[in-house]
């Protein structure tokens, strides 16, 4: 990855919106302090609800890196997490942008550096993962979306979460 040698952007004024699309496709909207990005995701290579569970419960277990790729067709965006060594309440968020299929060759720009406490991050990803969990109950918003994976697995995911924000 190219870092560049500024800072990253230490705030609270840190938010996200997932929204899943019908047929295959989801938005990712970030925004930090007055600046916004958005994604748009392909549900055919990954499914990012899969993805971001994964990204949060390696938070929650303790470990001090992780990553999750939101692949568009046929770019994508890498987030790379890190947690602050002396600090370990925060995580920096780089977020880069890649051309092509993610692979390990892919040339990957920096978009963004943001430190964010880990609570806050995990909350708000939690929040917008429930959303959808109970979107996907409606069954007319669930017949044009891919959501079975997340209907089955959200109770265990919920369960873990809650433990972790009563710390």
């Amino acid at each position: 990855m190219s870092k560049t040698e500024t800072q990253p952007i230490q705030t609270d004024n840190f938010d996200i919106l997932l929204n899943l699309r019908s047929y295959g496709w989801s938005d990712f909207y970030l925004f930090v302090n007055e600046k916004s990005f958005e994604f748009t995701i392909s549900h055919v290579f990954t499914d990012p609800c899969f993805d971001l569970i994964n990204t949060l419960s390696d938070l929650i277990i303790g470990n001090s890196e992780t990553s999750f790729v939101l692949q568009g067709e046929p770019d994508g965006v890498f987030f790379e997490i890190k947690k602050i060594l002396t600090q370990q309440h925060k995580i920096i968020i780089s977020i880069y942008n890649f051309d092509g299929f993610y692979n390990s060759d892919s040339k990957f720009n920096l978009i963004i550096e943001v430190e964010v406490k880990t609570k806050q991050f995990i909350t708000i990803l939690y929040l917008q993962l429930k959303k959808i969990f109970m979107l996907l109950h409606d069954k007319k918003f669930a017949d044009q979306r891919e959501g079975e994976w997340l209907l089955q697995n959200f109770h265990s995911f919920e369960k873990e979460i809650i433990s972790f924000l009563k710390k």
